[in-house]
């Protein structure tokens, strides 16, 4: 997997599922196949480019950089890949 990094740039005014986005789902996507995912958001669906910016990784791993967003579920059901978390979860 080539690595991404996810920068919350419009945080979500309700908690957001992250469960979806493991490095092992987002092995082979590309910035704009991950960017169009969905992620539910209380009763509602956003897509990850409402959220993050979406950018090629220096690494191979998946980097979040939160600024205050209410995220849940990172790294649920994670079984490979590394996944990087720089602020609060």
């Amino acid at each position: 997997m080539s690595g991404y990094s996810l920068t919350v740039t419009r945080p979500p005014r309700q908690r957001l599922d992250l469960s979806p986005l493991l490095p092992e789902h987002l092995a082979g996507m590309t910035a704009e196949a991950i960017a169009a995912l969905p992620l539910a958001c209380g009763n509602r669906q956003l897509r990850v480019d409402e959220v993050f910016e979406v950018a090629p990784g220096e690494s191979e791993a998946l980097v979040i950089r939160n600024q205050g967003a209410r995220l849940d579920g990172i790294g649920s059901g994670m079984t490979g890949g590394e996944l990087v978390l720089e602020g609060d979860a």
